[in-house]
């Protein structure tokens, strides 16, 4: 079977330790060894077990973790026969051409996954990855290509990786761009520095799955993807670190809404060479440092921290502490979350006579429009008012028939709540 490209790709993630440890192998692949053809330990495996594993990370019975395997919409036979590749795991894909999102939705990927043992921190700081496919080409338009993506999944939900409710909540993310990946004469070398705050410092207890997605077969029996070893080379690898350093050992960190905005708190039982804490305001993917408070740099007795969001955001505001050390490792705290603004139990409403009451319990001064609707949701009163912080309470003549009706208070500081009453 003809394969004729070669890729390279290595995707770097910064080194957030202190202190900074030298780059090292969590998980290798060597496949130098692999003859080809079918028989046991070839390149048509079902699965391929690490060479090389790390001292402190987890394995298990079963090989579950750190082995390398297919999705389902990628097998080891083409046209009936196993995919032959020395030095090489190969599969063939189920689908033809299509996009990253054909390869997500029908499984068209490598997968591993890794875990740190009790008491130490995974720090990612590279993925290296040989892959050689068949010759391919851009189909109406799309372009054949490659996505590394990846996940964190508490130990507790490990058994709902496959339910699709699970997967909408914790979806996997990108990791770089996407890598166009046509056929050439010798190959091609890619190198992607990327940023992930996620995976400088993943805990014990928390597993790392990382899929390398691929599309664009424009034939679905005969044009292969693979990873593979050349020469003296690795096929996989994983590279950073796993100990049990820690710059900053934290005890708690709170986030709570107060009438000034949202109050920070955070407990460190022991800190070494600590710097400061950057404070993280988070905004879906992305974060902006909202403060920094200096660090005592270093200490073995329990230190009191806090930091005041003045500004916060009507709705649930996220929170997230980045440590910095005097050499400028960093590492990231756990998220807090703090409610600022309205939620319906704020919000109280009742008609009396001749007059509607609507009583608001707000967490900021400002302004507020007042709405009362039938039902129906046809519009009966429309009303703005000043806000203050605390209880508020708002009275408006109106003769009412007897039903069901709806008050809402919509604030820029406070948010939005409803509430049904029956008259």
């Amino acid at each position: 079977m003809k394969m004729n490209y070669l890729l390279v790709i290595f995707i770097g993630l910064m080194t957030i330790l202190c202190p900074k440890l030298a780059e090292a192998q969590i998980l290798k692949w060597d496949l130098t060894s692999v003859p080809s053809g079918t028989g046991d330990g070839g390149a048509s495996d079902i699965f391929k077990v690490a060479t090389t594993i790390n001292g402190n990370i987890k394995t298990d019975a079963n090989n579950e973790l750190n082995s390398l395997r297919r999705g389902t919409g990628l097998r080891n036979t083409s046209n009936g026969t196993r995919v032959s590749l020395a030095r090489g795991f190969a599969s063939t894909s189920t689908v033809k051409d299509g996009d990253f999102s054909t390869a997500i939705n029908n499984n068209i990927y490598f997968e591993f996954y890794v875990s740190a043992k009790a008491n130490n921190y995974l720090h990612a700081n590279s993925l290296i990855a040989t892959i050689r496919r068949s010759s391919v080409s851009a189909v109406d338009g799309v372009n054949p290509g490659l996505q590394w993506t990846y996940r964190l999944v508490d130990e507790a939900d490990l058994s709902k990786v496959e339910d699709a409710n699970y997967n909408l909540t914790n979806p996997f993310k990108n990791i770089g761009s996407v890598i166009t990946a046509y056929d050439g004469s010798e190959g091609v070398q890619t190198i992607t520095p990327i940023d992930i705050e996620e995976l400088k410092n993943v805990q014990a207890g928390k597993t790392a799955f990382f899929r390398l997605y691929v599309w664009g077969f424009t034939n679905n029996t005969t044009n292969t993807f693979a990873v593979r070893s050349l020469s003296g080379s690795t096929a996989l690898s994983l590279e950073g670190t796993v100990d049990g350093t820690l710059p900053v050992e934290l005890r708690s960190f709170r986030a709570k809404s107060v009438s000034q905005g949202v109050q920070l708190a955070w407990q460190t039982i022991s800190e070494t060479n600590n710097s400061h804490f950057d404070v993280l305001k988070i905004n879906g993917q992305k974060s902006e440092k909202i403060g920094e408070v200096k660090g005592v740099g270093n200490s073995q007795t329990v230190k009191d921290y806090s930091f005041l969001d003045a500004k916060p955001t009507a709705g649930i505001n996220y929170y997230q502490l980045r440590q910095v050390d005097f050499n400028g490792d960093q590492s990231l705290s756990e998220v807090a979350t703090a409610r600022v603004g309205f939620d319906n139990n704020d919000l109280v409403a009742f008609a009396n006579g001749n007059q509607v009451t609507i009583n608001a319990n707000a967490d900021a001064k400002g302004t507020a429009e007042v709405m009362l609707n039938d039902i129906s949701g046809k519009s009966l009163l429309r009303k703005k008012v000043s806000l203050n912080a605390g209880q508020n309470s708002f009275s408006f003549p109106i003769s009412l028939a007897k039903g069901t009706y709806v008050a809402t208070v919509i604030s820029a500081e406070n948010g939005k709540a409803s509430q049904k009453f029956i008259y």
